[in-house]
């Protein structure tokens, strides 16, 4: 479904952006804002994307109010 194939691709685009973000201030040697990176990412300490977890979308409510 395209929808599906849609989550997907902005799950792997979440999981890229964070990544970088997360080298670049390990490469600053900013380790506090690297861990709280790591720790959004994260949970439980597991890659969300290596376990069995389940990403939830909301809807765009910006135009509602």
């Amino acid at each position: 479904m395209k929808t599906d194939m849609n989550k997907e691709i902005l799950i792997e685009k979440m999981g890229e952006a964070i990544f970088e973000r997360f080298a670049h201030f390990m490469d600053e040697h900013d380790y506090q804002t690297a861990d709280c990176l790591h720790s959004e990412w994260n949970v439980d300490g597991v890659d969300p994307e290596d376990g069995e977890y389940e990403f939830l979308f909301m809807n765009d409510l910006s135009e509602v109010w």
